[in-house]
């Protein structure tokens, strides 16, 4: 969410719950009707994992997160609008590639964890967000599995570095549907 840290500054530690879960509730539906899931908050962040099988695109993936912007955030600061509140914006990074997943910790604090290389370029990618002023943002692994690409209005961003990664990642960005 852009701007959330002011946000949180400005309301009530209650307040600031209620929203948070009011938008995972409404944010929830535009990953699940394409086949991902709400793996875990952090912070005003959710992360969604997709499962690939052997052979199939990415394309839901995007779909996810174009139905994420233009409808349901649409949808949802028109409901902010009439109740008086300000309307809020979103980045989305999305990467492809394997994810390990398990649970981790110590003995008296376990935690269920997805990490990998995967996991924090696409952190890194909506992080990107803010810097390109895009709302969503791929990786090339993202982009060559995708089916038909030509669907989707996309634009290279070219090679940039990601930080904490040696070599540089060819990103685009998705563009309004």
């Amino acid at each position: 969410i852009r701007d959330f840290t002011a946000f949180s500054e400005s309301v009530s530690c209650t307040e600031c719950f209620r929203f948070l879960n009011s938008f995972f509730t409404v944010m929830g539906p535009g990953i699940r009707e394409f086949g991902g899931f709400e793996y875990q908050y952090i912070g005003d962040v959710i992360m969604a994992l997709f499962q690939l099988e052997e052979g199939q695109s990415t394309d839901n993936v995007v779909r996810s997160a174009i139905a994420i912007q233009n409808k349901i955030m649409v949808a949802y600061n028109e409901g902010r609008e009439r109740a008086g509140y300000p309307t809020i914006r979103v980045g989305i990074g999305i990467n492809t590639g394997s994810v390990a997943i398990g649970v981790a910790g110590t003995p008296d604090r376990l935690d269920a964890c997805a990490f990998g290389s995967t996991v924090n370029i696409a952190a890194r990618c909506e992080s990107l967000t803010k810097d390109f002023g895009a709302k969503i943002i791929i990786t090339e692994f993202t982009y060559q599995l995708l089916e038909n690409p030509d669907a989707f209005n996309i634009r290279s961003l070219g090679k940039q570095e990601i930080r904490g990664m040696e070599q540089k990642v060819h990103l685009y960005e998705v563009l309004d549907q």
